[in-house]
């Protein structure tokens, strides 16, 4: 079996370990992969005896890969790095001119023809930031940024850690402890240590015909011409952080899942953009990780209607009570509904309650800002909206008999049982897949009451309020 990386504490067990998982042509990665499909073929195999014989060649094949683990650091990973390292070959990566350098910002995403021109920033989330930078996490893990696509294995070699530093940070102090153990003299070890000193690009910080430069005025006097070229650089570590965190939170990945203990996050309106085409190891370490692909998450401001208008001549006010944020918390409770997830178990039936009050504060503020128009306007006589709807929605209107059976009807009951009956129509949609039962109707009133009665005697109290405002200034 393969180690943990937290129980790697050498050198050689973490770079056998990276030759096992990421360089394809190795023995070592061949032989884990072929232990690990014997794996998955007795996790599908029914027959008892073919089992038995599977688990025979399973035991096998641990024994060949630890013999091939035992054997790697003086045989193929000592001929892989004198391959990259041999400059008489013409086939060998690592040429005179390639360089890889440390990143967080990069160069290459603006345009993929550039040099490996980059920009390491340290984060420093101790201190207080108004915005989300590069310097507000407290860690960014780094990209590597090179000038040729075949340089994408030594990239991720450069990044490999033990005890948070990684083997490139070790070559750029000239500490090389890491090679000796794959060493078979001080001749070649001197030159590894020649090739990858070279290959590690300085941290410098120039111009390049290539990259876009902004031009930013500095002087106020208009006769004057300073100002400073300012190069605008994709930071590719934020990048990775967005891209796992999407990745973590995919929505399509949890409505594969019957339940779910964990909390439910989505991320709306998410773009993304694609760098390097179909070759996005030729940008960046962590940009071919991703496969090319950076989140872009939408900063796009409210869209508020125009006009917000009162449901006079709606027979019900959930006629006009859609958007988009009621319908993703509807479709998701109902697809889960669908899977089977009920509410007797309470366990499950929290996270039911949970979409249930998202849908309520929707609700509530639509009723807020119906409520925060010009009172009185549910006194025309040509209105046909529902009575205890209006009582709902007009609470500030100045009418005696109005208020007077206000106050001596049960409108809220009425408002829980419409709500109910409206979501349950939501919940079945078209296809008309879920039934709801006696249960569903029940909970769906009872979620409501105590969110509406809240809502409404905090109107009561302001209003009270205006009474008796009108009555100091009298």
């Amino acid at each position: 079996m393969a180690k943990k990386e937290s129980s790697l504490g050498t050198w050689e067990e973490v770079v056998v370990d990276f030759f096992e998982k990421r360089i394809s042509e190795s023995a070592l990665f061949k032989a884990r992969s072929s232990l690990e499909e014997t794996k998955n073929k007795i996790q599908s195999e029914k027959d008892p005896k073919k089992i038995e014989r599977l688990k025979k060649m399973l035991d096998e094949k641990h024994s060949i890969l630890e013999e091939i683990r035992t054997r790697a650091p003086s045989n193929e990973i000592r001929d892989w790095i004198n391959r990259i390292t041999d400059k008489k070959n013409k086939r060998a990566p690592i040429k005179e001119s390639h360089r890889i350098s440390k990143a967080t910002h990069a160069l290459k995403f603006t345009h993929t023809s550039a040099n490996a021109i980059s920009v390491f920033i340290e984060g420093n989330a101790s201190e207080s930031h108004l915005y989300i930078t590069t310097s507000s996490f407290h860690t960014l893990f780094p990209d590597f940024s090179h000038n040729d696509g075949a340089l994408i294995s030594i990239s991720r070699f450069l990044a490999l850690e033990m005890s948070g530093i990684s083997i490139f940070d070790h070559i750029t102090k000239g500490n090389f402890d890491f090679l000796k153990c794959f060493k078979r003299n001080e001749s070649e070890l001197e030159v590894w240590k020649a090739v990858f000193t070279q290959v590690v690009m300085p941290d410098e910080k120039i111009n390049l015909a290539k990259a876009k430069q902004l031009y930013f005025p500095t002087s106020k006097q208009k006769e004057k011409d300073d100002y400073h070229l300012l190069i605008p650089l994709f930071a590719s570590s934020i990048s990775q952080k967005i891209y796992d965190t999407v990745k973590e939170y995919d929505l399509s990945h949890k409505r594969n899942n019957l339940f779910q203990l964990k909390q439910q996050i989505s991320f709306p309106n998410v773009g993304a953009s694609h760098f390097g085409g179909d070759y996005p190891r030729n940008v960046s370490m962590l940009n071919a990780n991703r496969g090319g692909i950076g989140y872009l998450f939408s900063s796009q401001p409210p869209t508020w209607q125009s006009r917000l208008k009162p449901p006079i001549y709606k027979k019900s006010l959930f006629g006009e009570l859609f958007n988009k944020a009621i319908q993703i918390e509807v479709d998701y409770l109902r697809s889960h509904l669908l899977l089977g997830l009920s509410i007797k178990d309470p366990k499950r039936k929290v996270h039911i309650e949970q979409w249930i009050h998202n849908i309520i504060d929707e609700f509530l503020f639509y009723v807020a800002s119906i409520q925060n128009l010009s009172a009185g306007w549910s006194a025309k006589d040509d209105i046909r909206l529902k009575l205890e709807h209006q009582y709902l929605l007009d609470p500030y209107r100045e009418d005696k008999n109005f208020n007077i059976n206000r106050r001596n009807t049960d409108w809220q009951s009425v408002i829980c049982t419409d709500f109910s009956r409206w979501l349950n129509k939501m919940l079945k949609g078209t296809d008309k897949l879920f039934t709801p039962k006696v249960e569903h109707d029940r909970l769906w009133k009872n979620l409501l009451k105590q969110p509406l009665r809240e809502h409404m005697e905090l109107i009561e109290a302001e209003k009270k309020r205006m009474v008796a405002d009108r009555e100091e200034i009298k």
